[in-house]
């Protein structure tokens, strides 16, 4: 079960990195998405987020809204 949790959020991850916009690339220079992919927590936070069961951080908001 977190096996697949990690490779969706890797897999939603790799989308995001394919829009290839300056401004992504500017806003999440400093997002490090191994710690957030090496803390089950954050994982599942994230992973909330997306299924609309939890609430979403500013970056969960905006990866939702880009998938």
């Amino acid at each position: 079960m977190y096996r697949t949790i990690l490779l969706s959020l890797l897999a939603s991850c790799l989308i995001l990195s394919s829009y290839g916009e300056e401004d992504l690339e500017k806003k999440y220079a400093d997002f490090d998405i191994e710690a957030v992919l090496n803390s089950k927590r954050l994982v599942t936070n994230y992973v909330n987020c997306l299924t609309d069961k939890g609430a979403c951080s500013p970056e969960g908001k905006d990866l939702k809204s880009k998938l």
